[in-house]
């Protein structure tokens, strides 16, 4: 019988991924006993998100899109991570 459970694990830091103390090895240890219980996660993912965001005015803003957007065009590219915040108008243009 297979459980339909959400965990969500939030974590600075992931065995083997990124490690400066015991809260690495204690988030790695958990998932794997949570995996041996519960059986193999359909989707398990690390997510990098920064703590500290830059805001930036509109030119800069659409600059960094287009960048983004370019980056994101390349085969070899699989993730692309900043920490800006731009306008909502601003997507909104950059979007339409």
């Amino acid at each position: 019988m297979r459980l339909n459970m959400r965990i969500l694990l939030a974590s600075s830091e992931v065995y083997p991924y990124s490690k400066t103390g015991g809260l690495a090895d204690m988030v790695g240890s958990l998932a794997k006993t949570l995996e041996a219980k519960f059986g193999e996660p359909r989707k398990a993912s690390l997510v990098w998100r920064s703590q500290n965001t830059v805001a930036v005015d509109d030119a800069q803003g659409e600059k960094i899109l287009k960048l983004i957007e370019s980056l994101n065009e390349q085969d070899d590219v699989q993730n692309v991570y900043a920490n800006f915040e731009i306008s909502d108008a601003l997507v909104s243009r950059m979007s339409a």
